[in-house]
């Protein structure tokens, strides 16, 4: 597996505090991808519903 590539995936938010959170889980966690070769930036657009904490 060593030959894998990094991957970095970039989620775009804005007002998403009810459901990052099971994006995150649910869509990128839980991935088969060896963690050690994924990089995960959230990207918040000026939420106002407490998305970026």
């Amino acid at each position: 597996m060593s030959n894998l590539i990094e991957i970095s995936v970039v989620i775009p938010c804005r007002n998403e505090e009810k459901f990052i959170g099971q994006c995150l889980l649910e869509s990128v966690i839980a991935n088969d991808y060896p963690k050690d070769k994924l990089e995960v930036f959230v990207v918040d657009g000026m939420s106002e519903d407490g998305a970026r904490k």
